[in-house]
């Protein structure tokens, strides 16, 4: 298994190491012991993350790992990664055809790895929200196949149900971001500025209305210059 120590991990969250430490020390962050030190499995702690997104007190700590390092959602978002419709039913065939949006790019080398590597994901816990937004990404950064991070976006012409993580419920899912990292902290400081962009008022109607990935962009541009005011 891959392990994290206190001080990668307190650089992937941009936080003080002994902060770290006190979160494991209280169990608030998943961590055991080896060797008398503190360890963090890595695919735990992207977990632990993605599971703050769905609580405020959560979502205002993740606030905290973008504040001092502002990242662009519409910088990363490749106006040829937008699909709208995204013409696709199901969970399964939304991963795969959003994975060949991203790979029409010319930025993702392998549709069909980076589908296998998603949908691995998607087995282990659902990436899906209540809001009807979907943060799809692999388990790990496939850099092999990448030429540099962006993200692809897909909205389906109707919303289907997929189940949320760790619970025995659904959601109506139309919107899927899908994540293309490079590196552990070049994805968490997305996936955090994605959850406080979706938290904005009327954000995700406007995204829904959008009638081209132009106007796509436009509503993403105007709801990050607010998050910077």
């Amino acid at each position: 298994m891959d392990y994290l120590d206190v001080n990668a991990v307190a650089n992937l969250l941009h936080v003080l190491p002994k902060q770290v430490q006190r979160w494991a020390e209280r169990g608030h962050i998943p961590a055991q012991k080896i060797n008398g030190e503190w360890r963090f499995a890595r695919a735990a702690v992207h977990q632990w993350i993605e599971d703050k997104l769905h609580d405020l007190e959560g979502q205002q700590q993740m606030d905290d790992v973008v504040k001092h390092h502002l990242v662009s959602v519409a910088e990363q978002l490749p106006i040829e990664a937008i699909a709208i419709p995204l013409n696709a039913r199901t969970p399964s065939s939304v991963i795969d055809e959003l994975s060949k949006v991203a790979a029409s790019t010319g930025l993702l080398w392998d549709a069909d790895e980076m589908a296998k590597a998603v949908r691995q994901r998607e087995e282990i816990a659902s990436t899906a929200l209540e809001c009807g937004v979907s943060l799809m990404h692999p388990r790990r950064p496939l850099t092999n196949y990448l030429a540099e991070p962006f993200i692809a976006l897909g909205i389906t012409p109707k919303p289907f149900p997929i189940k949320l993580a760790d619970e025995n419920d659904y959601c109506m899912v139309d919107v899927f971001f899908l994540l293309c990292s490079m590196d552990d902290v070049d994805h968490i400081r997305t996936l955090a500025r994605l959850g406080r962009l979706i938290r904005q008022p009327d954000f995700l109607s406007d995204l829904r209305s959008a009638q081209s990935p132009a106007e796509v962009l436009d509503v993403i541009r105007e709801a990050e210059s607010k998050i910077r005011q």
